[in-house]
């Protein structure tokens, strides 16, 4: 009998530890709301749900630079400025799709520089993409261009970033040479600007992801194709790569390659892959200046999340989701994030050596909510435009301040 009290005593002391692990390993951290935005057509309300006609869905994000809140609405084709608490500051639209603003003054004239900064531009764009903003906070956005390829066909559409000075002027168009040079043939999936204010542009072509790197006065630098055929293979096995997210470094001339691995699935009696589940992921440092791979890579720690159930003939498969690599830090720490649970995600984030700093769980509260974006500031802070049925809200989490 006591042998038998012993064990059960050592299985309940076991438990505890392991819960105490938990505990340890895991901060928690509770959101911050910031401001509600309503939904709508008006300046300080976002059009999220119309439909607007377009084959593709909408862009819509958030950015969050010198205090101050910038969100691109594609489906109103505008980008609005709010303040910390959700004073509207500044709008970029087009009229076509908006009505005229009631709480901003709109600029009549293209000299605007003796204008407060709560004011209204009108600009025609076609379909507002990716954006960011400079040292200077000049607004770069990226945009359809009018120009067509022969070579693509008709219709199929060409992008450039549109320049504007705080202000709301319009500076120009810049291509992939260069300013007013050939617009890129590929859709911008992202746009970065170093430390000291070098233009990185991401696209995805038909191959993978193309990088273009210019320097300060817009001059190319680089220009780097990354092939899904050509990509690092798996340390093992016979995983298939496959390219998610690529970050510059602020303040080097690298590129940060995040690689998921993928194992295929075959049917037994047919050997054809049938689907494919994940096995790992790495993340790979890019250098511009000698144009290959550095030694070594960063593998990303394999941890329970969400859950997908996998169907491969009368055999039912449970998997854990990778992580998305979210955002990369000045401080180099780089920020990954996966969705735990109804309303639980949960956030790694890696040094540059790769070992893991701080395991997050954030939390969304019992929001009924219809889409998230989220974002990484220079700074590491977590932020996010969470959209609800009725209403958007910004809302933040002070992942800058944990030590």
């Amino acid at each position: 009998m006591k042998i038998r009290q012993r064990f059960w005593l050592l299985i309940l002391l076991w438990a505890l530890f392991l819960l105490a692990c938990e505990q340890v390993s895991y901060l928690i951290l509770e959101r911050e709301d910031l401001f509600d935005l309503k939904l709508g057509f008006l300046e300080d309300q976002l059009n999220l749900f119309s439909n607007t006609g377009r084959e593709r869905l909408s862009y819509n994000n958030i950015f969050f630079a010198n205090g101050v809140f910038y969100i691109a609405n594609g489906n109103s084709q505008k980008l609005i400025a709010l303040s910390s608490v959700g004073d509207l500051l500044f709008m970029l639209y087009n009229p076509s799709l908006n009505p005229s603003p009631l709480l901003l003054k709109l600029s009549q004239t293209e000299d605007m520089s003796t204008l407060s900064t709560r004011h209204a531009v009108a600009t025609p764009f076609q379909n507002l993409g990716p954006f960011a903003l400079d040292h200077a906070k000049n607004i770069y956005i990226a945009d359809i261009s009018n120009q067509q390829s022969s070579n693509q066909g008709l219709g199929q559409p060409f992008w450039i970033i549109k320049q504007f000075d705080r202000l709301g002027n319009y500076l120009g168009y810049l291509g992939q040479d260069g300013r007013n040079g050939k617009p890129f043939e590929a859709y911008i999936e992202n746009i970065f600007f170093t430390d000291n204010d070098e233009l990185v542009v991401i696209c995805l072509s038909n191959k993978g992801r193309r990088v273009f790197w210019f320097n300060h006065l817009f001059i190319p630098l680089f220009e780097i194709e990354f092939d899904n055929g050509l990509l690092p293979p798996a340390k093992e096995g016979s995983a298939i790569p496959s390219l998610q997210a690529i970050f510059p470094d602020y303040s080097q001339r690298l590129l940060y390659c995040y690689i998921s691995y993928y194992l295929p699935i075959r049917d037994p009696a047919t050997r054809l892959i049938h689907s494919i589940i994940p096995h790992s992921s790495q993340i790979y440092t890019f250098s511009l200046e000698s144009q290959r791979y550095l030694l070594g890579s960063i593998t990303v720690p394999a941890d329970e999340g969400l859950t997908s159930d996998l169907v491969f003939s009368k055999d039912r498969q449970t998997i854990s989701l990778p992580y998305n690599l979210l955002g990369v830090s000045a401080a180099k720490g780089f920020y990954l994030i996966k969705r735990k649970d109804q309303g639980l995600y949960e956030m790694l984030i890696l040094g540059s050596n790769g070992k893991p700093l701080k395991r997050l769980r954030i939390s969304l509260g019992d929001l009924s909510l219809e889409s998230c974006f989220f974002n990484i500031s220079r700074e590491g802070l977590l932020y996010a435009l969470l959209v609800e049925h009725d209403q958007a809200r910004v809302c933040r989490w002070r992942t800058d301040k944990i030590n």
